[in-house]
């Protein structure tokens, strides 16, 4: 593996954990305030507004 694939490897890891802890901290060091976050499923989609997630129709 390269250096770069490495890093993002370990930055997967990191948000898996945090997503399972529910630590928000960590959560928001990965995240942008403009994220749109899309269930794999594709049926829901969720923006982040005033640190409240939010179902976008």
């Amino acid at each position: 593996m390269t250096t770069e694939e490495k890093e993002v490897y370990a930055a997967y890891e990191e948000i898996n954990k945090a997503m399972i802890e529910k630590d928000r901290a960590a959560m928001e060091r990965y995240f942008d305030k403009n994220l749109t976050f899309t269930h794999m499923s594709g049926k829901n989609t969720y923006k982040k507004r005033d640190g409240i997630w939010i179902r976008v129709e």
